[in-house]
């Protein structure tokens, strides 16, 4: 199944990404409470996955990207 939402922990911050029109939904909420960025301190993390995840939503870990960005020259 695919994930409705996704996050990758990025030490401080744990940020939210959506994956469907739901995780879009759900993304929007999250949004409306960190200023639009969907970022949430890494400490809220856990508890918001399991509160997403009671919801019925599908939340699963970012997988890493396979390159950086200076592997892509222009």
């Amino acid at each position: 199944m695919q994930a409705d939402i996704t996050y990758r922990n990025n030490g401080l911050f744990t940020n939210f990404m959506p994956c469907s029109k739901q995780g879009h939904q759900v993304w929007h909420e999250i949004a409306s409470k960190t200023d639009g960025t969907g970022n949430l301190l890494s400490q809220h993390a856990a508890s918001t996955i399991a509160q997403l995840r009671n919801a019925g939503y599908i939340v699963s870990k970012a997988t890493k990207p396979s390159g950086s960005v200076d592997d892509e020259r222009i």
